[in-house]
């Protein structure tokens, strides 16, 4: 089953980064991006624009517990539209992530930066995330091209 108008949000702590892709031209779908600040006010805002677009289904996606206040209030402004996340898709960016924070790479380095201080658990969300926004975007954007930034990026 093909839901052709989906939402996702990206949640952070001060905001969230909203996605929406509506169909368009036959065979054809176009997104939308926009940020939304996590404020009360901007979520009835947020359900409003999801509900006129007729949106039939929004993920949203957070590596903490900032998840559960946009949850709530999109489910009081738009029921039985919200989702939690694909689970196949969580197993395989852990798996992508463990295998990463063993290499001599970006990630790797990322990985061993934030086990320092947030633990092993922690840095293996990050680095998911952190694949995730890597796939994101090579796929939103054609033009764009993955570099290689080396595991001494963040020491220069």
């Amino acid at each position: 089953m093909v839901i052709e108008r989906v939402a996702a949000i990206d949640v952070a702590k001060a905001a969230g980064k909203v996605c929406m892709r509506l169909p368009g031209k036959p065979g054809r779908r176009f997104g939308r991006v926009w940020d939304v600040p996590a404020r009360t006010g901007a979520f009835g805002g947020l359900g409003e624009r999801l509900i006129e677009a007729g949106i039939e289904k929004v993920t949203v996606e957070s590596t903490s517990d900032y998840w559960r206040i946009w949850y709530y209030l999109l489910e009081v402004t738009c029921p039985s539209k919200t989702g939690t996340g694909n689970p196949y898709l969580k197993g395989a960016l852990g798996e992508a992530a463990a295998a990463a924070a063993k290499t001599d790479t970006f990630l790797g380095e990322r990985y061993r930066r934030i086990v320092k201080r947030r633990g092993k658990l922690k840095a293996l969300v990050a680095v998911a995330r952190s694949i995730l926004v890597i796939i994101w975007h090579l796929l939103a954007n054609p033009t764009a091209r993955f570099h290689v930034l080396g595991p001494d990026y963040h020491t220069d």
